[in-house]
């Protein structure tokens, strides 16, 4: 279908004409919030909308709890200011504790958010919430959810929301001043954190550390006292947004199969100005169906948010992932509507700054908002955004492009329903962990991120060591770069921890999903498939996630009782950066090992997977392993894991501590042989082998039934030629005779080319490629010692003048085995 927009009536002076109505102080809570919310559900309702009104009740806990993060930031600037006057090398701790405040920042407001909201009548929320419930002032509000009364919108098409809110918000300051002092009071302290560590390379940096940090605690104060009222009749933000959205709604009410193709729903929220919380209790109470929405079809939210100002046009809003999306972003869409327009659509973006898109976006949906940003947004939260501040250039720039996007949707083919088993959410999968749903959830971790912070805390690491003077041994201590298990510890074993944790839901998920896409189950086996994966994933419960937490803390004790009796290194040393840095760390890398390594044993096989079911194979699949190849794909990522541990013992049992420094030198026992071969062996088992146990037999079943039943369909079809040569028909002429046996023969050269094919098709989804990967990865552990120790001995000018001696004086022989002593030693 093709919707003509001309064919729309969009005029920006209506849309100014209802901004105008509205143009009132109406904070939430306020009797003025309550009867325009009623208005604006009447006028839906008389364009032939059906509203439904969506009370909910929060607290103001967001602003409590900024207000403790702009002190406790406060706090940590000046306690490192202290620190650095002492010259006490704690300062690197404390500098990498501000950062890390910086950067829960988000997440933490994120939960804070959620935990404000009250749960709905007759429901329960995790006990930690109702301590938020209980901070801040108290308020109800209600959200207006409206759509055309019809026929409901096709499944698996597109749903289209357009969002406006319409309370109200005053503040003494300044919109500029204040966006001027978080950005002074955020950035300045992230700058000054980075010149802390920075100083300790470059000591004049200090002088500007402490000049920031001075800053960074000023621009907070005025952050302490920002009040709320209600002075501002809200024209701009956000009656203009309203205004846009209301006749929207008004101008396609009579293309009724416009809006049904769209999907199309008006969304009229409350309490924006209060950290969103409107947003956030409509995602909380309709999240389930948004997702499955967004799962079977096309799912967009676009918002509108002071739209109505005399200025340029500006998108808010990140691209989501591609493999989130069905079809083209939203953002796309906006940016093809600027072009034919003939508009310049800006990017805004301000960190910190909060948008009822945003709430959607974090459930993983398409969203963003349209704002336009002119002279006039200045007088925003203030009692001068008054009605005569509305331009109507901004309400038909804003409303003549949502008509373009929605044109473009209107054009776009419908989808197809989602893969058989794409019924749950991947984040089922680690349901029961707390701390990997705190990490993907809230802080939205990726593997790779995950790595990338892992080796950054590694730098880190080494700034601090710079710090305290321990990059290199002196005074009894060993020093940092002179310990190869401490360097191996840091940048190999914990971010291949972090990463494989991360990662881990990624791999299930991709294992459940693909055995239907591959087209690997029956139809009617999918109930039974369906329950096989629900009994998967509520292996791991919350028994286990306590049991795996217990499991790493003691691991962790074992790991400081050891480190007591080793020799004084920088890792070991009694000091703020063990306590407060690097035994946390260590904590969550063992974590992280541990809850894989017991989701993998709970796993076992995957049998419970394929059980009570008929699988079936694939045998032209790209993935050349007729379908299963995701078993493939989960166990090489899992490799990190064996890495991490196979390194951990390795440098455990072969590094030497010397007077100065950690060095190899192993004691060549046949323990110490054994005991490595049978760990080889062990780890193919336990980390390739048994992990793809389900899919052999699966395969080996799938295949041996398919070649039964082409073998009996070759046996009949040979027969039937027989037949055609043994008796001939005289009343069927001889070249119909001729041409039939010349099709039967082909049908069996088919057949016997799909036997082969069949037959051709590997019994297991380890190939060549994966055994190649899995023995590069025993290499890796040993890798990085040997570069280390050729590093050592290239760098030392002792060992460099023996070196060239031998060269000079010594045969084949004794030079290679020079060399083999410089790799395994380090020294000639």
């Amino acid at each position: 279908m093709y919707m003509d927009e001309s064919e729309i009536h969009y005029d920006p002076q209506r849309a100014l004409h209802y901004a105008n109505q509205i143009s009132t102080p109406r904070l939430v809570g306020t009797e003025q919030e309550q009867t325009i919310g009623q208005q604006i559900a009447s006028c839906l309702e008389s364009f032939g909308y059906k509203v439904e009104p969506q009370p909910f009740r929060f607290s103001d806990a967001s602003s409590v709890v900024l207000a403790v993060e702009i002190l406790a930031t406060q706090v940590l600037i000046g306690i490192t200011l202290w620190l650095h006057s002492l010259g006490s090398p704690a300062q690197t701790v404390s500098a990498l504790f501000l950062f890390l405040l910086i950067a829960l920042t988000g997440p933490v407001n994120r939960a804070v958010q959620e935990g404000s909201l009250a749960p709905a009548p007759g429901g329960q929320d995790p006990s930690w919430r109702g301590l938020f419930t209980r901070l801040g002032k108290r308020y109800q509000a209600s959200n207006y959810w409206a759509r055309l009364r019809g026929p409901a919108p096709e499944p698996g098409g597109t749903q289209l929301i357009l969002v406006a809110h319409y309370d109200t918000k005053s503040q003494a300051m300044p919109l500029v001043v204040r966006i001027a002092l978080f950005v002074i009071g955020i950035g300045g302290s992230a700058l000054f954190a980075a010149l802390v560590l920075a100083s300790s390379f470059y000591a004049p940096l200090a002088v500007a550390a402490q000049i920031v940090g001075v800053l960074s605690i000023l621009a907070g104060i005025p952050l302490w006292f920002l009040n709320l009222g209600n002075t501002s009749p809200g024209a701009i933000d956000d009656a203009s947004g309203v205004g846009v959205v209301l006749h929207l709604a008004e101008a396609l009410s009579s293309h009724t199969e416009a809006c049904r193709q769209l999907g199309l729903s008006i969304l009229i929220t409350s309490a924006e100005e209060l950290s969103t919380m409107g947003a956030v209790a409509f995602v909380r109470q309709n999240g389930p169906q948004l997702r499955q929405q967004a799962k079977t079809g096309r799912m967009y939210v676009l918002n509108f948010d002071g739209p109505g100002a005399n200025g340029k046009l500006y998108w808010v809003g990140k691209e989501p992932a591609r493999e989130r999306v069905a079809g083209p972003s939203l953002l796309f869409l906006a940016r093809q509507a600027c072009k034919d327009l003939d508009l310049v659509l800006g990017r805004f973006v301000l960190p910190g700054a909060l948008f009822d898109h945003i709430p959607f976006s974090n459930l993983g949906l398409d969203a963003g908002s349209l704002i336009a940003i002119g002279r006039d947004s200045l007088k925003v939260h203030t009692r001068q955004d008054t009605p005569d501040r509305l331009n109507v250039r901004g309400f038909d720039q804003a409303g003549q492009v949502a008509l373009h996007i929605m044109r473009r949707l209107v054009a776009l083919p419908g989808t197809s329903q989602a893969a058989p088993c794409q019924d749950f959410e991947k984040s089922e999968v680690y349901k029961a962990d707390t701390v990997l749903r705190f990490l993907r959830d809230q802080i939205h971790l990726t593997p790779n991120k995950a790595l990338a912070i892992g080796l950054g805390l590694g730098l880190v690491d080494l700034m601090i060591a710079h710090s305290y003077g321990l990059w290199y041994s002196h005074t009894g201590v060993i020093g940092a770069l002179q310990d190869p298990p401490y360097l191996l510890t840091i940048f190999v074993i914990l971010p291949l921890f972090l990463r494989t944790y991360v990662w881990m839901p990624d791999g299930l998920a991709c294992i459940f999903q693909s055995l239907p896409a591959n087209h690997l189950i029956l139809d009617r086996d999918m109930p039974t498939y369906r329950n096989n994966v629900r009994l998967m994933l509520g292996r791991f419960n919350h028994s286990w996630f306590v049991i795996t937490l217990l499991i790493a803390i003691l691991l962790q004790v074992l790991v400081v009782i050891g480190n007591a009796s080793y020799p004084d290194t920088y890792n070991t040393t009694l000091s703020a950066r063990l306590v407060f840095f690097r035994i946390p760390y260590g904590l969550l890398g063992l974590y992280a090992a541990t809850a894989v390594v017991v989701s993998s044993i709970l796993n076992g096989d995957w049998s419970q997977l394929t059980r009570d079911i008929e699988p079936q194979i694939h045998p032209m699949h790209p993935d050349m392993a007729a379908g299963y190849g995701a078993f493939t794909h989960c166990i090489i990522n899992m490799l990190g894991i064996f890495v991490g541990i196979a390194t951990f013992f390795f440098t455990k049992a072969l590094f030497q501590p010397a007077t100065d420094r950690v060095t190899f030198q192993p004691v060549y026992n046949w323990g110490i042989i054994i005991s490595t071969i049978l760990y080889l062996i062990v780890g193919f088992i336990v980390f390739l082998y048994i992990p793809t146990g389900a899919a052999r037999r699966a395969i080996q079943q799938a295949k041996r039934k398919q070649l039964e039943m082409l073998a009996e369909e070759y046996n009949a079809e040979q027969q039937e030629l027989l037949e055609m040569v043994h008796h001939r028909s005289l009343s069927v002429p001889e070249a119909q005779q001729a041409q039939a046996m010349k099709a039967q023969i082909e049908r069996l050269k088919l057949l016997n080319e799909a036997i082969s094919l069949v037959e051709n098709v590997p019994s297991s989804p380890i190939n060549r490629k994966t055994v190649q990967r899995f023995g590069l990865s025993y290499l890796s552990i040993y890798l990085s010692t040997l570069v280390y120790n050729f590093l050592r001995a290239y760098l030392s000018d002792t060992t460099a003048m023996q070196f060239k001696a031998l060269m000079e004086q010594a045969s084949l022989s004794e030079i290679l085995r020079g060399l083999l002593r410089v790799l395994f030693t380090g020294q000639l």
